[in-house]
């Protein structure tokens, strides 16, 4: 017992025997120190405190509510972001309607795993439930990064600094800004990063062959397959963990051939097997991603010494403190250290994830925490006086230094919490917060049927009333066989939108979106909400302009209806047109300030026209549809646009105008043969009831 007390006072850390996974059964010599308590031998052992399951079963209790509380009970109210409402959404139409979610496997970097466990979150508790559940993800990540650093130490070492390493490694993972942020980030980066950190903890009791073994490694296998399925970023690290398994107990000495069989039946082959099964299963929605992905650049910076370095300095602490760490721990622990953190970096420097490496992160500050915390805990020791046995034992100068550490602790942790927390407010708030704006946002669209938006978080807020085919995003649009801007820009001239909801998000392609479409959409659409949100974006949201009488201009005659019908009429399907059939003035729908051209339409009369004598290049007319009851109200109308020339011969505009009923909307037609004409009218289908017409201008 001498020997083993004068080997504990002059090794703090341990031996430099490396503890890999396979490694034979520890000696009896290495058996007893690995469970004798570190002790000051001066004193009388029967002091010694043993740090029993209670008391690290406690000890992980208070560290997973001080975790829980930085995630949930300080979270700020924000509203859902925009992966994170999208992968609600898509987990909602699966169990809600059975149907996938505008293809997310196509362009999403993970399988149905989360999307289903967030839309089931939010289906019982909300987005507070949601955010709950991320929140407990990110405890399992404080978990499982203490109980690896416990299981990565030297088996030398006293149970107290195993126990104080473990629990600063912990707390570590729970104050980073980063990994609070994916705490409070509804998406699947928090179900990838508890999975594949609690299978990292599975994995490194490893040390010796022994019972349970196969389920342990059956059990990691299980939860890294659950990692790949909630981001499959995660593959990454599979080659390597399954060449370890394999190869460790090849070159161990002596060469352990039936452990490195154990490891491929219990782990390799059903990891390699799931994924395989899953790659069939989805290999065309999967070579769909990486065809979109080698195009999509949005998540690569310009700047990238801003997202790596300036705006993560805590990274930079961390990997400088992590370095006092790396000549104590066993060689394994340096391997997975390293291994760890160069994986990650190399596919940041590749895929150019520079916008995601916050999310990114929290691998790095698993691989790293267990040397950090063994860092801190070798400078205890050395604080308290543990490396000098020799000097006599001063019992009131170890006091004082307890207590002054333990104050200095305190301080530090006070003054880098709310730092810590300020960051990671920073990296949730990036996003736009529509709460402000949610009550405007559902009164405005009580009756819509269509809404234009750049961010699709608007869709979660509207789910169901308004479905999220009718809620269109900024990444692709059809619209009259035009695509994209052309698309966008005639939807909003002819104000097939009912809403239209801007904040500013999904970057550089909601920016875009903006530039093209402003002119048109102020032109036709007017702000009935505007609001400053954070970054120096606006939160705005528009209506349809309405119908409005405006002066002729340019020459132009102008036709409107505040006084009389001007000898407007119904044209017969078999005769001429009659001025004043059919129609009449109308108040309820007024064009401004006047009353509209009211047009009842019948089987023997379906154009309303007027005679005009005179040159015509354009025709421009704000009608409102109306129709039978019991039609689909979005179902679109075509209205066609006719005149008769000099010669009375007829022309129209193709019939290439659709309209949706109820509303203003102004319809135009460009003129392919200008000249003079006598007649102008428009001519609806059987499917209108009634047509209102505000004003009609006529350019020559």
């Amino acid at each position: 017992m001498q020997e083993v007390q004068k080997d504990a006072r002059n090794n703090f850390i341990g031996t430099s025997r490396p503890t890999i996974l396979m490694e034979p059964a520890l000696s009896e010599r290495e058996t007893v120190r690995f469970h004798t308590p570190l002790v000051n031998p001066q004193l009388p052992t029967q002091k010694s405190f043993r740090f029993g399951p209670a008391i690290l079963l406690g000890g992980l209790v208070l560290l997973a509510a001080f975790a829980f509380g930085l995630r949930y009970l300080l979270r700020e109210s924000q509203s859902a972001y925009i992966d994170e409402a999208g992968q609600i959404l898509a987990g909602r139409y699966l169990l809600e309607k059975h149907a996938a979610y505008a293809y997310i496997l196509e362009w999403s970097y993970g399988s149905y795993l989360w999307p289903l466990s967030a839309g089931l979150a939010d289906i019982l508790g909300g987005l507070n439930g949601v955010r709950m559940l991320t929140a407990l993800l990110g405890v399992i990540m404080v978990g499982a990064t203490a109980i690896s650093t416990a299981r990565l130490l030297p088996a030398t070492l006293a149970p107290r600094q195993r126990f104080l390493a473990a629990g600063l490694a912990g707390l570590i993972m729970a104050i980073m800004p980063t990994a609070i942020g994916i705490g409070r980030f509804g998406t699947y980066d928090s179900l990838a990063g508890a999975a594949f950190m609690s299978g990292v903890a599975m994995l490194l009791p490893l040390r010796r062959p022994g019972a349970g073994q196969s389920f342990q490694l059956l059990a990691a296998a299980g939860l890294f397959f659950v990692a790949f399925l909630a981001k499959y970023i995660i593959a990454l690290y599979f080659p390597f963990i399954c060449l370890y398994l394999l190869l460790s107990p090849l070159l161990a000495k002596p060469r352990n051939w039936r452990q490195s069989v154990v490891n491929f039946i219990g782990f390799v082959l059903p990891l390699a097997l799931s994924c395989a099964a899953y790659f069939v299963l989805t290999r065309n929605e999967l070579l769909k991603l990486l065809s979109f992905s080698t195009g999509y650049t949005d998540l690569k910076s310009n700047d990238p010494f801003l997202q790596y370095v300036w705006e993560r300095p805590e990274i930079w602490l961390l990997v400088g403190l992590a370095s006092f760490g790396w000549g104590h721990t066993t060689r394994l622990g340096r391997l997975v250290a390293v291994t760890g953190v160069a994986i990650i970096a190399v596919f940041q420097t590749f895929g150019r994830a520079d916008y995601d490496f916050w999310k990114h992160s929290i691998y790095i500050i698993f691989f790293l925490a267990p040397l950090a915390g063994l860092a801190l805990t070798n400078l205890t020791v050395r604080v308290l006086g543990n490396h000098q046995p020799r000097r006599p034992h001063r019992p009131g100068l170890k006091k004082v230094r307890v207590v002054v550490l333990s104050l200095l602790a305190v301080a530090i942790l006070a003054a880098a919490l709310p730092l810590s927390l300020a960051q990671a407010n920073l990296l949730v708030t990036f996003y736009p917060d529509l709460t402000p704006a949610l009550p405007t946002l559902q009164a405005q669209t009580a009756q819509a049927r269509t809404v234009l938006t750049d961010d699709t978080a608007v869709r979660y807020y509207l789910y169901p009333r308004i479905p999220t085919e009718q809620i269109i995003d900024p990444f692709y649009f059809e619209y009259h066989g035009l695509e994209n801007k052309a698309a966008y820009r005639q939807a909003l001239t002819e104000r097939f939108f009912d809403v239209v909801v801007l904040d500013g998000s999904i970057g550089p392609i909601g920016k875009a979106l903006r530039q093209n479409i402003d002119d048109v959409l102020r032109q036709n659409y007017e702000p009935v909400y505007s609001q400053p949100n954070r970054h120096g974006t606006q939160v705005e949201i528009f209506r349809p302009r309405q119908c409005q009488v405006t002066p002729a201009q340019n020459g132009s005659k102008v036709y409107s209806f505040g006084t009389s019908q001007q000898n407007w009429g119904g044209r017969l399907e078999t005769g001429n047109l009659q001025p004043g059939l059919q129609v009449a003035l109308s108040s309820a729908r007024a064009c401004g300030n006047q009353t509209s051209l009211q047009f009842n339409l019948t089987p023997t009369a379906q154009t309303v026209g007027v005679g005009h004598e005179g040159p015509v290049s354009q025709v421009k007319a704000q009608i409102y549809l109306e129709t039978p009851a019991g039609a689909d109200p979005t179902a679109q109308v075509p209205v066609g646009m006719i005149g008769f020339d000099q010669n009375w011969q007829y022309h129209d505009d193709g019939y290439k105008q659709n309209v949706l009923p109820g509303r203003w909307i102004e319809v135009r037609w460009q003129l392919t043969q200008p000249g003079y004409y006598h007649e102008l009218g428009l001519r609806f289908p059987t499917g209108v009831k009634t047509a209102y017409i505000g004003q009609v201008e006529i350019l020559p």
